[in-house]
């Protein structure tokens, strides 16, 4: 009887025992499933990408990093690339700039995709504004890219390539463009001067590869009688 008695007692115990160690597992695996759905949920949001109106902008839009990036409404600020590797979404933007700024400024070992949707224009609203529509700076790659021919990118030079290099008028210093991938696009180019083509090089300096895919450009270049610069 009395090892009956231990018995039913040390059952009692262990029952107790796994009860309690049940009710662990189950907070456990409840905090388990929290976390990875924390977790699922902030590497979502962190990858969702960046929706921007140019008119709240109050200085140059700088991207470091990888994301998607899209733009719509209009703004006399630019989007700058220091680095990274990132999608950039025109949706029919409008971006004018003053002098020595460019729209779109894409630093030396980046990648950067301008998907353009719509109607785009990339400008600098200065007759001696030192600076275009796309700067690419040499080391880097500016990709232009649409789903159809009917989305639309206009970018304009001054004293510098629309889509490419540019040149500083006050210090004679040209400044070499990196490469330029144009595909499934229609792209307006416009320089207002014979320093830099609309699309490569602007004055003594050089331009990467040139690569047009199944895209309709118009390449404008401008001069006189004595100097002239080419569409490309």
């Amino acid at each position: 009887d009395k090892n009956r008695f231990a018995n039913l007692i040390q059952g009692g115990i262990t029952m107790k025992n796994q009860t309690r160690i049940n009710q662990l597992l189950t907070v456990l695996l409840l905090l388990c499933v929290s976390f990875v759905c924390m977790a699922g949920t902030a590497f979502a949001a962190e990858n969702e990408g960046i929706a921007m109106d140019l008119s709240r902008l109050n200085g140059t839009y700088v991207i470091s990093d990888s994301g998607e990036y899209t733009f719509h409404g209009s703004g006399n600020y630019g989007i700058k690339v220091e680095s990274g590797n990132p999608t950039i979404v025109l949706n029919n933007v409008n971006i004018t700039v003053g002098k020595g700024s460019s729209a779109i400024d894409v630093a030396s070992g980046s990648n950067a995709t301008i998907f353009v949707m719509g109607n785009n224009t990339v400008d600098t609203d200065s007759e001696w504004g030192r600076a275009g529509g796309i700067f690419v700076a040499e080391g880097g790659t500016v990709n232009i890219t649409s789903n159809s021919n009917a989305n639309i990118l206009r970018a304009h030079g001054s004293h510098a390539s629309a889509i490419g290099g540019k040149y500083d008028y006050d210090n004679n210093e040209s400044y070499n463009a990196g490469s330029i991938n144009i595909s499934n696009v229609t792209v307006y180019a416009y320089t207002n001067n014979f320093i830099a083509a609309a699309i490569g090089a602007a004055a003594e300096g050089t331009c990467g590869t040139i690569n047009i895919t199944n895209a309709v450009v118009y390449a404008y270049g401008a001069g006189g009688d004595r100097f002239s610069a080419p569409g490309i």
